[in-house]
């Protein structure tokens, strides 16, 4: 389910009003031109090929604005450009807010208030509870979520007996067996660098079952980590003890885990709709589905959390051609086109997107919120705890770390943090 370029002109006096719109336009700086044109400054980490064709439409709709964009690329890159643009006072109009610079944008109020904006009407619950928000407040826009769930080969399914997805873990290490049987690695996840989606499926699973905020309870110190996730833990470890999962996790990167999925040496992946396209070319014939993780007592979940969201700067030179753009790709015909240009799974009210058939069902689990991700739930320190976490979990892969070893690790991780 993880989770973005800078350079700022030092501008001297200013020869005419054409010149300074020129290095304007190649700063992060923003200003009205001539002729009655707003320039609306927008740092992307989405690609300019990707953009293009929404800001295009937006300029067609809005003819007296014009998007100077910018880009970085996520997540590390962006937010430490982002950082430096905010500091030097030289911050786009626009920009995104993400799980890992979320909790410092809205502390230190480099972010602006978007509860009761008119645009947010067609965000799932107004933009509460998608990770972006803080005591009733709202402070970013997501149009999409993302989702990462089980890849099952269907061919391999039906030589086993599989009928429907399993739908609790039982049915599922069942089904893991069989696969073991057969003289197939029933599932593999590429855990080098990443916080396993099982394990974070397991967890929501967990949570939703228990209702309330469980991440809230851990970090007023109210409850533990040893508390909340020592149970999901232990359902995820079963993967290893019995060797349905490798430790080869570990160690492989996605496109090697894809190639042995094509070639029909493991059952079921862990990944997300950004390998559908590498699935087909690999194995056109090959038949696959998305599935959510079953929990335990029956609950179906998937790693995913709101996507990175849009937000307003609250020092916008333009702050109402701000508020027209994220009104535009709030919109139906927005949500659309940002659909079908970056193949998301857009969330908004207004509008169904089309995804392959293969991910249907996950993104219908995703619109409906049937997702978690610990950095979106996490209150504070989220890299540090994802780093400590990512360890901790590999080697309880290796079999070096109990469940409770891996809990009681980032309980310890929070307390030194303070």
């Amino acid at each position: 389910m993880t989770h973005r370029r800078a350079y700022s002109a030092a501008l001297a006096v200013l020869a005419s009003a054409a010149i300074a719109l020129s290095l304007i336009g190649c700063s992060s700086d923003n200003s009205s031109g001539s002729g009655g044109t707003t320039t609306l400054t927008y740092f992307a980490w989405d690609t300019k090929p990707l953009m293009q064709p929404l800001m295009d439409e937006f300029e067609k709709e809005n003819p007296t604005i014009k998007i100077d964009y910018s880009f970085a690329p996520p997540q590390e890159q962006y937010n430490a450009t982002l950082q430096k643009r905010i500091l030097s006072g030289t911050a786009a109009d626009v920009y995104m807010i993400d799980g890992e610079n979320r909790t410092a944008l809205i502390d230190n109020h480099d972010v602006t208030d978007l509860t009761d904006k008119p645009f947010m009407k067609n965000i799932q619950n107004g933009g509460h509870g998608n990770g972006y928000d803080a005591n009733g407040h709202v402070y970013g826009m997501n149009v999409s979520s993302w989702g990462n769930g089980l890849v099952i080969n269907m061919k391999l399914a039906k030589e086993a007996g599989m009928t429907e997805p399993p739908k609790t873990w039982a049915e599922l290490l069942q089904l893991c067996q069989k696969f073991k049987d057969m003289g197939v690695t029933p599932v593999e996840e590429a855990l080098n660098g990443n916080v396993s989606p099982i394990l974070a499926a397991l967890v929501g699973a967990e949570f939703a079952q228990e209702g309330g905020d469980p991440d809230a309870a851990i970090f007023s110190g109210k409850s533990t980590f040893a508390a909340q996730w020592t149970k999901p833990l232990q359902t995820y470890n079963e993967l290893y003890q019995h060797g349905y999962a490798t430790k080869a996790s570990v160690s492989i990167d996605p496109s090697e885990m894809v190639n042995e999925f094509a070639n029909g040496k493991v059952a079921m992946i862990v990944t997300g709709p950004e390998q559908v396209a590498p699935i087909h070319a690999a194995a056109p014939d090959l038949k696959f589905e998305y599935m959510a993780v079953p929990g335990p007592d029956g609950g179906q979940f998937y790693a995913g959390s709101a996507s990175a969201s849009y937000a307003i700067n609250p020092k916008a030179k333009e702050p109402d051609a701000a508020a027209k753009w994220l009104a535009f790709l709030s919109s139906a015909e927005g949500a659309k086109m940002y659909n079908k240009q970056l193949n998301a799974i857009t969330t908004t009210t207004n509008f169904k997107p089309t995804v392959d058939p293969s991910i249907q069902t996950m993104a219908d689990g995703i619109r409906a919120g049937h997702i978690y991700w610990p950095v979106i739930g996490w209150k504070r320190d989220q890299q540090a705890l994802s780093n400590t976490l990512v360890a901790e979990q590999q080697q309880l892969a290796l079999g070096q770390l109990s469940p409770a070893q891996v809990a009681a690790g980032l309980d310890a991780k929070l307390k030194q943090l303070g």
